[in-house]
């Protein structure tokens, strides 16, 4: 099988793991411009995929023309969590699979998370600045608590879901969930949900998104940018809310004109922004600069350990479709973590020797000093 992995320096991607991971298959990278978004010049990924069965995308688009160009193409791995650079629908009415991939970035999205939570409730884009400053404010500037705060998770995927129970079972907080395919009100080919039972093992409570809104303290955001998630927090969710918001999801989730206003008007009383509509941001950008506001450049996810377990998990995926050659008649599905792996089938062992073969003769025992005695002067019969 071959497969073709996108990176760029600004995405790069771990290829020697990932070789490592598929060793048996032949996988070969494409090199593209920086930027997640920026389409390759002059054809170079259509030529690349063009008899490739898979493809390990990290940037670059993935829309019908290049599906079109790579009639063997089977899966498309995304390397992080996102599919918003791919044509889900183009690509399911070919018949090839999008897969992408939470577990890499989860770690570190929901620490970002807990530390955003922790930095709005203290009020830390501007204590910093006013010490920096020469202000020395012991005592004056106490902060909230996670513990005391209401909690409302948009989204509970993955990520949604780990950060859900971290704030809930390791800060107290009492959290709430919104998430439509929960409520079994919708489904996505794509981006699979945890069912009720576990959600309401978790300690969360489903609510509307509406009454999310009005009840939380603190909402965060983990929904995935689809045409039905685009301006899904506008003004009539920001005016509802009374306390701050997290977006680590996707820029255009929020309409950023609305929050800036909301902002002003202290009815939002802090935003952690790690993405935006426009990325990078333009220089002039009033929400980087809002004394309000925390403003990162797209980093929750991409941690230290990130490259390493996308590179695995992305083989995961990839490699129970197509298993190695060498393997190819002896593979077998089995159904581990969540993802289908390839192995041997083990043989039954009976007593009975298979058609064909040897039996195998039993080793002799060396004899002791004692037997050799006895064969040299055996005992004569009395």
């Amino acid at each position: 099988m071959r497969v073709v992995v996108t990176h760029s320096d600004s995405h790069p991607v771990a290829l020697d793991r990932f070789r490592d991971s598929l060793s048996g298959h032949q996988v070969s990278a494409v090199e593209l411009p920086p930027g997640r978004m920026t389409p390759a010049p002059d054809g170079a990924l259509h030529d690349a995929a063009a008899d490739a069965a898979a493809l390990f995308c990290r940037p670059g688009l993935v829309d019908a023309a290049l599906l079109d160009a790579a009639p063997d193409l089977r899966i498309v791995a995304v390397h992080g969590s996102g599919t918003d650079h791919v044509d889900v629908d183009a690509a399911t009415a070919r018949g090839v699979v999008v897969t992408h991939n939470p577990e890499a970035v989860a770690p570190g999205v929901v620490e970002h998370v807990a530390g955003a939570s922790v930095s709005l409730l203290r009020d830390w884009p501007a204590v910093p600045n006013r010490t920096a400053a020469g202000a020395w404010e012991k005592g004056g500037a106490a902060g909230g608590e996670v513990a005391e705060r209401t909690v409302g998770v948009l989204g509970l995927g993955e990520i949604g879901f780990r950060v859900a129970r971290l704030l809930g079972d390791g800060f107290g907080a009492t959290v709430f969930g919104c998430d439509p395919a929960v409520a079994g009100e919708t489904d996505h080919p794509v981006y699979p949900r945890h069912d009720r039972e576990a959600v309401a093992a978790a300690g969360v409570e489903l609510v509307s998104r509406a009454a999310l809104f009005e009840r939380a303290d603190l909402v965060t955001l983990h929904v995935p940018l689809t045409p039905e998630t685009r301006g899904l927090v506008g003004a009539d969710e920001l005016a509802a809310l009374d306390g701050h918001l997290i977006n680590t999801a996707r820029g255009p989730v929020v309409d950023e004109g609305a929050l800036l206003a909301a902002l002003n008007e202290g009815t939002v009383r802090g935003a952690a922004l790690d993405v935006r509509a426009a990325e990078p941001p333009p220089a002039d950008d009033p929400l980087a600069s809002h004394r309000r506001t925390l403003v990162t450049p797209h980093v929750a996810g991409p941690t230290e350990g990130y490259l390493r377990r996308a590179a695995e998990r992305g083989a995961e995926k990839v490699r129970p479709r197509w298993p190695a050659s060498a393997r190819t008649t002896s593979a077998t599905r089995a159904s581990t973590d969540g993802a289908r792996r390839w192995s041997r089938p083990r043989r039954r062992r009976t007593g009975r020797r298979r058609r064909g073969t040897r039996r195998r003769r039993r080793r002799r025992r060396r004899p002791t000093r004692a037997r050799r005695a006895r064969r040299r002067h055996p005992r004569r019969p009395r």
